[in-house]
């Protein structure tokens, strides 16, 4: 617990005995100047109370505007994270719409595109060959075709001619 708000509990606790001190000291007929002490010390524990109530509720405030300032913030964040990902959504589509359209210019056929595009993600031959139930020999035949139709000379030249452009 925060010392202010010991402070505050003390405080409080002191207020609330001198109160009952005061109270039943002056129905047993204590002097009066004893009766004047307490209440001198009651009206201590209230400015103490006070004192560190005002702290506590400075603090609260402060940390509850730093909240809001950090949900605020978040927020904001969130949004340009929807936006980025709308433009990375969008930039993906249109390269894939440029990679598309090569292989259009190239006169790739529909197996060829389909290979031509696995190749770029990486895949090997193999992989390649189980993924579309074929044979390996006839993966790199397609491959072969693939590398003559866009005029490169192995994978590595294929995928960077998309991606010298991004880089």
């Amino acid at each position: 617990m925060a010392k202010s708000i010991r402070f505050s509990m003390f405080f409080g606790a002191l207020c609330v005995l001198a109160l009952f001190d005061i109270y039943f000291d002056f129905n047993h007929g204590i002097p009066f100047r004893h009766i004047i002490f307490e209440i001198l010390v009651f009206l201590t524990g209230l400015i103490g109370l006070n004192y560190f109530a005002i702290v506590v509720s400075k603090k609260y405030k402060s940390q509850h505007q730093t909240l809001e300032a950090l949900k605020s913030d978040m927020g904001k964040k969130d949004r340009e994270l929807v936006t980025l990902s709308n433009k990375v959504k969008s930039y993906k589509e249109e390269f894939r719409a440029e990679v598309e359209n090569t292989f259009k210019t190239w006169h790739l056929t529909k197996t060829e595109v389909e290979i031509a595009g696995l190749l770029l993600k990486g895949l090997s031959l193999k992989e390649i060959a189980e993924l579309r139930g074929s044979n390996e020999r006839t993966v790199r035949s397609q491959c072969s075709s693939i590398y003559k139709k866009s005029k490169r000379q192995s994978r590595s030249q294929l995928s960077s001619y998309f991606l010298d452009d991004l880089i």
